[in-house]
């Protein structure tokens, strides 16, 4: 992992399809008592993996992309 602009850290996946993208991340617990956390993936321009995933949620059926 590296750190992306912001400071924190920086996934990298290959898609079958889209190929390389890299993603920065964000972990917030969640404060009820449990040991759980939400995590938020955000695409970076590094790799096009913005218009990568964009490309791949256009190609979702239309009912899975309002979910």
């Amino acid at each position: 992992m590296e750190d992306g602009t912001s400071g924190t850290p920086v996934k990298h996946v290959r898609h079958p399809t889209a190929g390389s993208m890299a993603f920065e991340h964000m972990s917030f617990s969640i404060d009820d008592g449990s040991d759980m956390k939400l995590i938020l993936y955000t695409p970076l321009a590094e790799q096009n993996s913005i218009a990568k995933l964009q490309k791949l949620l256009e190609t979702l059926p239309a009912e899975r992309r309002s979910a």
